[in-house]
C-alpha cells in the first residue's frame, strides 16, 4: 500500500516529504484528476476476495483474470469496478502493468480498439461503458482492505495520501490501548506494489508505519508479557505483522521472544494461512541470534514437527531438520566459515545449504534492545496460599508454593528468552528455610500437537536445553515490607535461584523480579 506523507507533516517535516514531479504542474494535475473517473478511461479495476486457488492451477479465462489466476466465477467481487487508466497505473506497478499486458492478450476488443473509443465529437470525451473496459482484478483478503487498496492506486495518480482518505490517520501515533486501524490498512496494502523500495514517498510512508507499529507494541517482551497487547498481536493482519517482525525498532531481549511472538500469532490464526504465507512470516526471524535454549532445543523440535507433518498447525515452522542443525553451526561460526555456509564463497560440502534458507535467518543486526533499564515483576503469596501449601506437611515432607506475579499475561509466569519462567518457593516441613526457584516452562504456543509419546519427547528436549535463567534480580519481602532476600542470578548460573530464611511465615510473601539486560 502506498506510503506517503501528510499535507501536514510536510509543513511540518519538509525534509521527509516526497520530491515534487519534475513534469508540468498542470499535467500532474490533470493526471492526479483523473482518479475514479470514467472520462479517457481504458480499463477498470475490479477488486475481488481471493480465491485460494490451489498451488500449480493454472490459469483459466481471459483478460486480466488469467493474469492473476482466476476467473469470476471464481472470485467475489468487493465493490463496483473502478475506472482506471494504463498509462498511469502500468508505470506505477509492476504488478498491475503484467495484468494490463494479460488483459490485451486475451481481449480480441476493448475500450482501446473500439468503435466508441475512436468516435469523434462529444462522444469521443465520454467515457466507454465499463463494462466493455479490460479488466485488471486486484486480489484482496476481504471487504477491509478495500480502503487501503483504493489509497494504494490514488496514490499512483497523486503520489500523496490525500484530505479525508482513510489512510490519512496512518503516519499519525496509534491510538492508546489500540492499533491504529490506518496503519494497519497501509501494511496490508503494500502487497498491491512490487516496486515500493523505488518509489521514494511510498517507500518513506511504509516506513513510518512500520514505526508506528513497532512504537504501538514496543518490544517482544511487552508483548508477551501483557495481555492487552497480547490480545492485540494475535489479532493483526498477516502483513501487519510481518511489517512488525521486519522491523528494526521492534525490541528483543533475544530473537527467542521474536519467534514466540509469531508462535502465539500462528496458534491463533494457523487456519487463515497458507504455506506460502507461513514462509513469508517466518522469513524476517533472525534465527542466528536466538539463545542457546531455541537453537539446540526450540528450533529442531519445530523442524522434526514440520518434516512429520507439515501440513498440521504442529508443522507449521517451515524448517528442515538439517537445516536446523546448519543454524546452530552457523550460530557459533567464523566469519569465513559463515561465508563459505552462505555460499558466498566458492562453497563445497554440505554447509553450503545456508545458501538455500532465507537471508533473515542469517540475519545478525540486532534488533533494538528492550532491557537496557530492566524490567520489574511484583510477586506475592497470601498467608492463606502458604497455610494450603505448607500447612499439612509432615515432617521432612516438602511443599511447593507457585508465586503470583502481578502485570504478567500468564499470571504466575514472566516471559523471557522465548520461554516462560515460574517462581515458586520450597520448602520441608521443619527447615528454618524455603528455596527460592525459578524453572522454564515450555509455552503453550510451542506445546505439541501430535501424537502423545512425539509430544512428551518433544517437551523434554524444549526443556532440557535450557541451561541457564536470564539474567534476574530476585527480591523478597516479609511482614511489614523488611525484605528478607535479596540476589541476582543469570550469569552463567542454573535455574535454582537460592534460599529464604522463613519466607513462608509472614501473613504475606510479597517480592520482586526484575529482568536484567544480557551480559555484554
Amino acid at each position: 500500500m502506498p506510503e506517503v506523507a501528510l499535507a501536514e507533516q510536510q509543513q511540518q517535516q519538509p525534509a521527509m516529504a516526497p520530491q515534487q514531479p519534475s513534469i508540468n504542474p498542470k499535467v500532474a494535475a490533470a493526471i492526479g484528476g483523473l482518479f475514479g473517473r470514467s472520462e479517457d478511461a481504458d480499463c477498470q479495476l475490479v477488486f475481488v476476495l481471493d480465491p485460494a486457488p490451489p498451488t500449480g492451477e493454472p490459469p483459466s479465462g481471459g483478460g486480466a483474470a488469467a493474469g492473476c489466476g482466476c476467473t469470476h466465477k471464481e472470485a467475489a467481487r468487493l465493490a463496483e469496478p473502478l475506472p482506471a487508466h494504463s498509462f498511469v497505473l502500468r508505470h506505477a506497478s509492476d504488478k498491475i502493468a503484467a495484468q494490463l499486458a494479460w488483459a490485451r492478450m486475451g481481449a480480441s476488443t476493448s475500450a482501446l480498439t473500439s468503435k466508441t473509443a475512436r468516435a469523434s465529437g462529444a462522444a469521443a470525451k465520454a467515457a466507454a461503458p465499463l463494462k466493455q473496459l479490460p479488466e485488471v482484478q486486484l486480489m484482496l483478503g476481504g471487504e477491509e482492505e478495500l480502503p487501503a487498496a483504493r489509497a494504494a492506486i490514488q496514490f499512483a495518480y497523486t503520489g500523496r495520501v490525500q484530505p479525508g482518505s482513510s489512510v490519512r490517520e496512518a503516519l499519525q501515533p496509534a491510538a492508546a490501548g489500540s492499533v491504529n486501524a490506518a496503519v494497519l490498512e497501509l501494511c496490508s496494502g503494500a502487497a498491491l506494489w512490487s516496486d515500493a523500495a523505488e518509489n521514494a514517498a511510498f517507500a518513506a510512508a511504509l516506513r513510518e508505519a512500520k514505526q508506528q507499529l513497532a512504537a504501538h507494541f514496543g518490544d517482544a517482551l511487552a508483548v508477551l508479557n501483557d495481555k492487552q497487547l497480547h490480545e492485540q498481536v494475535v489479532a493483526l493482519p498477516a502483513a501487519a505483522l510481518a511489517a512488525l517482525l521486519e522491523s528494526d525498532d521492534f525490541g528483543t531481549d533475544s530473537e527467542s521472544s521474536g519467534v514466540l511472538v509469531l508462535a502465539e500469532w500462528m496458534a491463533v490464526n494457523y487456519g487463515s494461512t497458507d504455506e506460502a504465507l507461513r514462509r513469508r512470516l517466518c522469513g524476517p526471524l533472525r534465527l542466528v541470534q536466538c539463545s542457546r535454549a531455541y537453537l539446540c532445543g526450540v528450533l529442531p523440535v519445530l523442524a522434526a514437527r514440520h518434516q512429520r507433518s507439515p501440513t498440521s498447525a504442529a508443522g507449521w515452522f517451515p524448517m528442515t531438520p538439517a537445516e536446523a542443525t546448519c543454524m546452530l553451526a552457523y550460530s557459533t561460526a567464523s566469519e569465513p566459515e559463515r561465508k563459505a555456509m552462505a555460499a558466498e564463497g566458492a562453497p563445497s560440502g554440505p554447509c553450503a545449504g545456508m545458501a538455500m534458507v532465507p537471508a533473515g535467518w542469517r540475519n545478525t543486526q540486532p534488533r533494538r534492545r528492550c532491557l537496557s533499564e530492566g524490567r520489574s515483576f511484583d510477586c506475592s503469596a497470601s498467608l492463606t496460599e502458604m497455610e494450603t501449601s505448607f500447612g499439612d506437611l509432615k515432617p521432612g515432607e516438602k511443599g511447593f508454593l507457585y508465586l503470583r506475579l502481578l502485570g504478567s499475561r500468564p499470571g504466575d509466569r514472566v516471559v523471557a528468552q522465548g520461554l516462560r519462567w515460574q517462581p515458586y518457593l520450597q520448602w520441608a516441613s521443619g527447615a528454618s528455610t524455603a528455596g527460592v526457584f525459578v524453572t522454564p516452562r515450555v509455552p503453550a504456543a510451542l506445546a505439541a500437537t501430535a501424537t502423545p509419546g512425539a509430544a512428551a519427547a518433544e517437551e523434554g528436549l524444549l526443556t532440557e536445553a535450557v541451561v541457564a535463567v536470564p539474567r534476574m534480580h530476585v527480591s523478597v519481602r516479609g511482614a511489614a515490607g523488611q525484605q528478607s532476600w535479596s540476589e541476582q542470578y543469570g550469569d552463567g548460573g542454573g535455574v535454582a535461584i537460592g534460599a529464604v530464611a522463613g519466607v513462608w511465615l509472614p501473613a504475606r510473601l510479597e517480592g520482586s523480579i526484575v529482568l536484567l539486560p544480557p551480559a555484554s
